[in-house]
């Protein structure tokens, strides 16, 4: 009964979220092993009267007028403080375990697309337990760490009805004072100078990034994000024997974001983004997971709504992935879980 209903509500998420708009982004359902590792919520307390600046463990800073929030504030008390709360998404890890789809609904283009990330956050308030919203024309300006930079990112906001809502650019101007000290082809590649570097040395080395700063109007998830709408197919088999409920979660290497899919048969097929690096990794609901080899996705379209053929391309992503129990140490925590999937935590320092 569980296992029907986590599927139910995976499969309602995903396909809510692309088409009906009916079921919100950031509800998302999360296997059990999964939950444990969603991105923590810091809190910080403020006075709302005057001038806050607080700052997350990831580096991200939030800058607060005073009587920004929607209170009446000659009822407050000399000094009285209310709780602002920041998540911040900036491993690839975090965007499979926040709970947030990333896939969007392009309502002119009439098209599903699926985000490409340089980081998303959430930002909320509460007084005595109630929610806060922004008095109207009041802004929160974020310095958000540029953990890729570009000018090619959109920035969109989990709107009142729970689905993605472009709200903007992030100007060019911005962008060029906000470049990385060190150059490569993407945000994980090593460029020349750290290919240099002894292996000792790469250990020790912390990258230095700039911010990517935006104000916000609205106490929500908001993204910054890149709608990509051309597809490819990727297909697999899991070593099951009987017909369970489990996710697919697409793990990205060279890019930010990552999607998950729902299914029950051993043979599969989903469709994803081109000539990305990736590895899907699969949870069943009863606790059993599995990952494939590293590959990356075709250049070649491909949809899981056509017939296989010159023009409908499905590839193979592995050989069939087996299932297991996880041993206790690859759930111990994040860093455990990470290593698992070889992933690695982003370490950088932020200039400012």
């Amino acid at each position: 009964m569980k296992q029907t209903v986590f599927i139910s509500l995976l499969v309602l998420s995903f396909l809510c979220s692309v088409g009906c708009g009916k079921d919100r982004v950031d509800n998302m359902e999360l296997p059990a092993i999964l939950k444990k590792f969603t991105p923590k919520t810091q809190s910080f307390e403020i006075n709302p009267k005057i001038k806050s600046k607080v700052k997350g463990k990831r580096g991200t800073c939030l800058i607060i007028p005073p009587k920004t929030f929607d209170l009446d504030y000659d009822d407050l008390k000399t000094g009285e403080k209310i709780s602002v709360q920041l998540v911040e998404v900036i491993d690839n890890f975090d965007f499979i375990t926040a709970g947030v789809s990333l896939i969007y609904y392009n309502k002119a283009r009439k098209e599903e697309q699926i985000f490409e990330s340089a980081g998303m956050f959430k930002v909320t308030a509460t007084y005595k337990g109630d929610r806060l919203k922004l008095v109207d024309g009041k802004k929160i300006t974020v310095e958000f760490p540029n953990m890729v930079p570009g000018e090619k990112f959109n920035v969109y906001k989990v709107n009142s009805s729970g689905q993605w809502e472009y709200n903007g650019h992030n100007q060019e101007l911005l962008l060029a004072q906000k470049e990385t000290t060190l150059s490569g082809d993407d945000y994980s590649s090593l460029s020349y100078e750290i290919k240099k570097m002894t292996k000792k040395e790469r250990k020790v080395y912390r990258r230095y990034i700039k911010i990517r700063q935006y104000a916000i109007d609205q106490l929500t998830w908001w993204n910054f994000d890149y709608p990509h709408s051309y597809f490819t197919c990727i297909k697999g088999k899991v070593l099951i024997k009987e017909k369970t409920n489990y996710a697919i979660y697409v793990i990205p290497y060279n890019f930010k974001g990552g999607s998950s899919f729902s299914h029950y048969k051993s043979n599969f097929k989903i469709r994803y983004l081109k000539q990305k690096k990736i590895r899907l990794l699969i949870i069943t609901q009863d606790g059993r997971i599995g990952k494939s080899r590293i590959f990356w996705t075709s250049f070649k379209y491909g949809s899981t709504s056509c017939k296989e053929g010159p023009h409908c391309y499905c590839k193979n992503s592995d050989k069939p992935i087996k299932l297991i129990k996880p041993d206790k140490n690859i759930l111990k925590d994040k860093n455990s879980f990470m290593k698992y999937l070889n992933m690695k935590p982003e370490v950088y320092n932020i200039r400012r």
